[in-house]
């Protein structure tokens, strides 16, 4: 699903001119598990113009943590233009509002900050290999664990 291939199908047949494909996903941004994070950046790089990638929380908050990645790219430049009025004046710290107004300073993956990823191509697209985001399903699972009641996976019949 990741691959030159399909980014470029998805800006031929789905995309207007100048459209902005979003792509969203779970990933490392720095350390040794960020290669395959990486290597979806310059995918994206390699078929569109400019891709821009963004972390959905500060890069000081779980530095060496996966996080939801978010990812937009289009062979234009483009700016968001966050609103300043309303819920988005003075919010309410981690709310939507916040957030939206700070992720533009949480890029990550940018094309200058470490040797350039590789690109993923559908003949070779080690996302599809059993085990390469064992790491990220560690992280998710060890997550899902605190935030769960132990009584509630004794219900579910999940030994933790």
């Amino acid at each position: 699903m990741h691959s030159l291939e399909v980014f470029a199908r998805l800006k031929e047949h789905w995309l207007s001119p100048g459209g902005i494909l979003v792509l969203n996903f779970v990933g490392f941004h720095r350390g040794p598990s960020s290669q395959l994070s990486f290597d979806v950046a310059t995918t994206l790089r390699a078929v569109f113009q400019v891709a821009r990638c963004y972390r959905d929380q500060g890069l000081e908050e779980e530095p060496d943590m996966a996080a939801n990645l978010v990812c937009f790219a289009s062979d234009e430049d483009f700016h968001f233009n966050v609103p300043q009025s309303g819920d988005f004046s003075n919010p309410i710290p981690l709310s939507s509002f916040w957030v939206m107004q700070q992720f533009q300073s949480w890029e990550v993956l940018k094309p200058l900050s470490r040797t350039a990823g590789r690109i993923i191509e559908d003949s070779d697209n080690e996302l599809l290999h059993a085990g390469a985001q064992s790491q990220i399903e560690l992280q998710l699972r060890a997550h899902a664990r605190n935030l769960i009641p132990e009584h509630v996976w004794k219900a579910l019949g999940i030994a933790t």
